[in-house]
């Protein structure tokens, strides 16, 4: 994928995210995701454990959610993109 795409995604990911589109955030997932988060459980597999931890989540936040992207930086290597923001 080409560094241009990866950057358009993780501001499409950012732009569904503080609008708190549930559905707009798991099309940019694979479904058959392994994620790592940073609360209990801490792994989730597969697209439906990851929208229920969304579907929590932002049921937890009663406002707006501020969420912005600094500082960009894409590596990419053929198949494999890591990003760090």
């Amino acid at each position: 994928m080409a560094e241009a795409t990866i950057r358009q995604r993780v501001e499409d990911w950012a732009k569904v995210f503080r609008a708190k589109d549930i559905d707009g955030v798991m099309s940019l997932y694979a479904p058959n995701i392994v994620s790592f988060d940073i609360g209990p459980p801490l792994r989730y597999v597969g697209a439906d454990n990851k929208r229920r931890a969304w579907q929590e989540a932002f049921a937890a936040y009663t406002g707006p959610i501020a969420y912005e992207v600094r500082d960009l930086n894409v590596t990419t290597h053929g198949e494999l993109a890591f990003v760090l923001s």
